[in-house]
């Protein structure tokens, strides 16, 4: 009688412990969300913080990534070349204009070397769309 009672308490849990943790793991799509004054960035793909670090900041001080031609990239970098991940960023720009449509879509392949400051912006698209 005691192990049927076990047995039951142990399958109750389980089944509980599935029903929570299978959604959550389903819902995780390894986008990174970043919310800032009017800007929404989306990192479409899963970055390690550092990355996404260096990416949102980008976006947000276009101007501190502006290439001069002077960048000191490491010796590492010099010699083997540099270990780049090209993720998809989407950011909006919400209630840029006065008349629909306010909001500001661009879509951008960003370029990062994991090892240095090399950063590449390439734009995708850029349209204006209606969600505020």
């Amino acid at each position: 009688m005691k192990t049927k009672r076990l047995l039951s308490i142990i399958m109750a849990v389980s089944m509980l412990f599935c029903v929570l943790v299978v959604p959550a793991t389903a819902a995780d799509d390894g986008e990174c969300h970043h919310h800032e004054n009017e800007i929404e960035i989306i990192i479409h793909d899963e970055v390690s913080p550092e990355v996404a670090e260096r990416i949102i900041d980008s976006i947000l001080n276009p101007e501190a990534y502006e290439d001069d031609g002077t960048a000191a990239y490491g010796l590492t970098c010099d010699l083997f070349g540099h270990n780049t991940e090209t993720t998809k960023v989407t950011a909006i720009s919400h209630k840029e204009r006065a008349s629909d449509p306010r909001c500001d879509r661009v879509i951008f392949n960003k370029t990062v070397c994991t090892r240095c400051d090399y950063l590449t912006t390439q734009l995708v698209s850029r349209t204006h769309i209606s969600c505020c």
